[in-house]
């Protein structure tokens, strides 16, 4: 059977790279092997502009939430459905020295689009339903998409469509021409690989720069949140369903299981304990690994000596908010022949120059 594209992987960036394809009316199919959530599904897909402890903008973060909200709201229309849900971000200030930061943000560009309103009362602290001593801060545009319900939607089209073939990728079984590629009984004009951490053992990019980073996560039944907001005071909260809130995550490089680790829960739990003062019960836990590169941009482009070959990865923490943009880049890489933006092309890694 001839394809355009072998996409090896069902996370958001090969969902993201496949859904793209069928725009433009390219034959795929997606290989991947489902036996236990991955780092996309356990992911909270939390797209905030403002992150880290120093109040950062993200990378790129214009260009890419827009593509996103357009990849996004595209694929509702398709499915008749929803995915992503714009809500502000109530982030609580940790210090005095936050204080300062938000309120010279709210007069400096780009900085000051995002910061919605300053909550600095006394009355306004006094009836927070988390630990708040320095006031807090709505971060908006923001959003939330349901990571879970996106993947399982297109996981049920692919099948249904004949696009997804549920097994394990062979690397060994993968004969590579200047022009094509052939595994087993397909024959593709391009391999796209996007394997997340799992590229740790691919023979073709063994000297990729991959870092991977395990990160556990709770669900907790709280009822009493504001389910209009995500929060962030010590853990990130984002609404799942009903009544379940995703509580995240831990960060630690030193372990490659995805079964999660009691002792980073047991930290994530007391983090919870500290800054939450309203009840709540954990119903479950997981674990994920995310995939970065060393200098926090996405990976995408093609092997020199292996032109068919390809990679999309490295999307890390902001998986939900670089994919689509990454995809769209790859897609007019592959069947417009534009070149890639060298922020993100493979190609800035000595290795693969």
């Amino acid at each position: 059977m001839k394809y355009d594209l072998i996409i090896v992987g069902q996370g958001i960036a090969g969902t993201a790279i496949a859904a793209k394809a069928l725009e433009y009316n390219k034959k795929i199919i997606l290989i991947d092997e489902r036996h236990k959530p991955v780092a996309s599904e356990v992911a909270a897909g939390v797209i905030n502009p403002l992150t880290g402890k120093n109040w950062g903008l993200a990378w790129e973060f214009e260009n890419a939430f827009a593509e996103a909200q357009h990849f996004y709201q595209y694929w509702e229309t398709f499915f008749h459905t929803k995915f992503l849900r714009q809500k502000p971000i109530k982030r609580y200030l940790a210090h005095i020295g936050d204080q300062n930061t938000l309120a010279a943000f709210a007069q400096e560009n780009p900085y000051q689009k995002y910061v919605q309103a300053l909550h600095l009362s006394a009355s306004e602290r006094h009836t927070s339903a988390w630990k708040n001593t320095f006031g807090s801060v709505d971060i908006f545009p923001a959003a939330h998409i349901n990571t879970q319900h996106l993947l399982a939607t297109f996981r049920q089209f692919f099948s249904e469509k004949n696009m997804l073939c549920e097994e394990q990728f062979c690397h060994e079984q993968l004969t590579i021409f200047s022009d094509k590629v052939i595994y087993k009984d397909m024959e593709a004009s391009f391999v796209v690989f996007c394997e997340g951490y799992k590229v740790l053992s691919n023979p073709l990019f063994a000297r990729l720069p991959i870092n991977a980073c395990k990160g556990e996560v709770l669900l907790a039944e709280i009822d009493e949140l504001d389910r209009h907001f995500m929060y962030k005071c010590g853990v990130m909260a984002a609404p799942q369903s009903e009544k379940i809130w995703w509580i995240g995550s831990t960060y630690h490089w030193n372990e490659l299981s995805e079964t999660p680790n009691l002792a980073m829960l047991e930290e994530l739990r007391k983090l919870l304990q500290e800054n939450l003062l309203v009840p709540y019960k954990i119903q479950n836990m997981q674990a994920g690994i995310r995939p970065g590169s060393p200098d926090r941009r996405p990976i995408v482009g093609n092997l020199k000596e292996y032109p068919p070959v390809t990679i999309l990865n490295g999307l890390g923490t902001k998986a939900y908010l670089y994919a689509p943009l990454m995809a769209h880049f790859l897609a007019k890489y592959l069947f417009q022949q534009e070149n890639l933006p060298p922020t993100i092309a493979l190609s800035r890694f000595k290795a693969f120059r």
